[in-house]
């Protein structure tokens, strides 16, 4: 698996739904419908930035929602990014529906841009290896995704800007954990390790 330097995407396809103004801080958390852990410090670039094939890669993780609790209404995850960006993030959330082969299919069932989300300081640092730089909550607010019960689904961020990366959990499940691709349109490949992220209701 490809950590930080090493890792972008390239260019957005895919249905794109409506969605709501970013959530202002104190939105409530209704109801936790998937968690994937606590962030460790470690982290892998996952952006919109395009670049040469081996170097900008896209990530994913899977995710399922039990009956009653699928649809999604509010999503966290956790990230980083290098000293010195000073342009604003340009977040899109994106779903996948499985391939049969226990992949995500190569291209979404939803595309959700969000813009700068909201963005909460932490006041953890992320690992050398992961820049060093300050790890932040992100969350955003969408339309209801509903989603079918007990099906396997993929969450993947992508952000707009160089030098934002989405942190590891710090609990794996099953192998692969994640997975990720290096460009537009490319299967994906498994990977050990789980992203941070929380998905409410």
């Amino acid at each position: 698996m490809k950590r930080r330097g090493m890792v972008r995407c390239a260019v957005l396809l895919g249905v794109l739904v409506c969605v709501l103004p970013a959530c202002p801080a104190g939105v409530p958390r209704v109801r936790l419908i998937f968690g994937q852990g606590d962030y460790q410090d470690s982290a892998v670039q996952s952006d919109l930035g395009g670049g040469a094939p081996g170097v900008y890669l896209q990530h994913a993780d899977d995710f399922f929602l039990a009956p009653g609790l699928s649809a999604i209404k509010i999503i966290e995850w956790w990230g980083t990014q290098d000293a010195g960006i000073t342009g604003a993030d340009s977040f899109v959330i994106r779903i996948f529906e499985d391939n049969g082969s226990g992949a995500p299919n190569v291209y979404p069932l939803y595309s959700i841009p969000v813009g700068t989300g909201i963005r909460e300081d932490t006041g953890s640092l992320a690992g050398a290896g992961s820049g060093g730089g300050p790890i932040y909550l992100y969350s955003a607010e969408v339309s209801p995704i509903a989603l079918v019960p007990g099906q396997t689904y993929y969450l993947s961020i992508v952000n707009d800007i160089g030098g934002w990366a989405w942190m590891l959990a710090d609990a794996e499940t099953a192998t692969p954990q994640c997975f990720y691709r290096e460009a537009e349109g490319s299967d994906w490949t498994g990977a050990d390790a789980d992203l941070a992220f929380r998905l409410w209701q």
